[in-house]
């Protein structure tokens, strides 16, 4: 979960540090927590689709799933398959997740220029 929030951290940060504007805190939050909540999703649909590769040689014509269950990569993949509510339910809970990741960017970035501006004040 955190490797999403990191890649899109370190786009958000290069691109700014690339451009060398001045962009507010606040900004820099929407884009950290769109980004994180479009990296999140989108690994979420590639698993799926892996999954879903992974599968076709047991679905038959009519879209069910056949497993003969006497190996253990066949337990193993039936039991990933009908555990897929985390991934049916990502679209939702990766708003959650990515807006907390994007809060505590936001605060310690915020803590960061507090600190910084306050040093500059000192001397």
């Amino acid at each position: 979960m955190l490797l999403p929030g990191a890649l899109a951290t370190l786009f958000v940060l290069g691109y700014n540090y690339y451009r060398k504007r001045y962009i507010n805190c606040f900004s820099l939050f929407l884009r950290v927590w769109l980004l994180t909540y479009i990296f999140m999703v989108s690994k979420v649909f590639i698993y799926d689709h892996y999954l879903e590769m992974r599968m076709q040689p047991y679905k038959l014509a009519d879209g069910l799933y056949q497993f003969s269950g006497s190996n253990e990569e066949d337990r193993k993949l039936s039991e990933i398959h009908l555990n897929s509510t985390g991934r049916n339910f990502a679209p939702i809970t990766s708003i959650v997740f990515s807006l907390f990741y994007a809060l505590g960017f936001y605060v310690l970035l915020s803590l960061w220029i507090f600190i910084k501006r306050y040093r500059e004040k000192i001397q």
